[in-house]
């Protein structure tokens, strides 16, 4: 039988990760992730089971999943990155804790659950593109012996609010001498964006990506990378909404600037500004998974001294 000793038996677990399969292989080949709340809905739906069964039992059946494929890769010589990392929570579209070993071929021998949330999302992000772009999953489906699915995977019908972000209305003025003291002051307080020790960081500001863009302040420890936007207190709420989408490119162009030089591709940003983002920014920046630190203005100071390399 073609199936790994993973998926042989007969107990819902198994039974599940089995019906996993097919709906995993099309989200992949359709570039979506799907909660635990639609899957257990297409599997009922599809008449597989005939009863809903809570979120939390299907953690399982998708980690049985992650091993078959494990021993598949094995038994093939295939490629097959962790399928199972598809199903995700609603609040956060993140997979459980449970699929924690499952990134161990991204976190280059550090544990996945010791990484800070900013640098769990840009593996979850590097292992998720590495699905969407895998050419094996009808292969697998053929081993398997299973049916591709015949219908597209319906989602849930959802009461979220759909944000649409400001194309206009930004600030064209040069550098304010607000921006340039939060900046500054960004510099010389490394610790408001490095959630560990600051020992052997360095920090600079304006510096420049291999997409031409600059950075306010980046901090470098080794091969990492932070890249810092500032927005102070004299932006509006269309310049923050760019500063989100700013922090989402600069996160972007630094893990493909730490890949192209062979390192680990941990790199993030934070956007740093100085009152609290409105309701629907605020959901923004979750939803891409962007780190926000408020510093208030009287911490800034009129007479910090001007930009240049400071090592923590």
């Amino acid at each position: 039988m073609p199936l790994p000793p993973s998926l042989l038996g007969s107990t819902w677990t198994i039974k599940t990760a089995r019906r996993l399969v097919p709906i995993l292989v099309w989200c992949a080949q359709n570039h979506r992730t799907i909660t635990y709340k639609e899957l257990d809905q297409e599997i009922v739906r599809r008449g597989w089971m005939d009863y809903n069964v809570h979120a939390a039992a299907y953690g399982n059946a998708a980690g049985t999943l992650g091993n078959a494929l494990a021993e598949t890769e094995v038994e093939l010589g295939l490629d097959f990155p962790p399928l199972n990392i598809l199903v995700v929570n609603k609040a956060y579209r993140r997979p459980g804790s449970g699929c924690n070993p499952y990134f161990r071929r991204y976190t280059k021998g550090r544990r996945f659950e010791n990484l800070s949330w900013a640098k769990q999302g840009n593996v979850i992000e590097e292992a998720t593109q590495d699905i969407f772009k895998c050419r094996n999953w009808t292969r697998l489906l053929q081993h398997y012996e299973l049916e591709d699915l015949l219908q597209p995977v319906l989602t849930l019908e959802t009461d979220d609010e759909v944000i649409f972000p400001p194309t206009d209305g930004f600030s064209g003025e040069g550098e304010s001498e607000d921006h340039r003291l939060l900046k500054n002051h960004v510099l010389s307080h490394p610790a408001l964006v490095i959630d560990e020790s600051i020992r052997g960081w360095v920090g600079t500001p304006e510096e420049q990506l291999p997409s031409g863009d600059r950075v306010d302040v980046c901090f470098r420890k080794g091969g990492s990378i932070i890249a810092v936007e500032v927005k102070s207190r004299i932006s509006n709420d269309a310049d923050l909404s760019r500063g989100i989408y700013q922090c989402v490119k600069y996160r972007a162009v630094c893990i493909a600037w730490q890949r192209a030089l062979l390192q680990v591709p941990d790199a993030h940003a934070v956007l740093v500004i100085q009152r609290n983002l409105p309701t629907q920014l605020a959901e923004l920046a979750e939803r891409l998974s962007i780190d926000v630190r408020v510093v208030p203005v009287t911490e800034t100071c009129s007479h910090a001294k001007k930009p240049g390399i400071v090592h923590a």
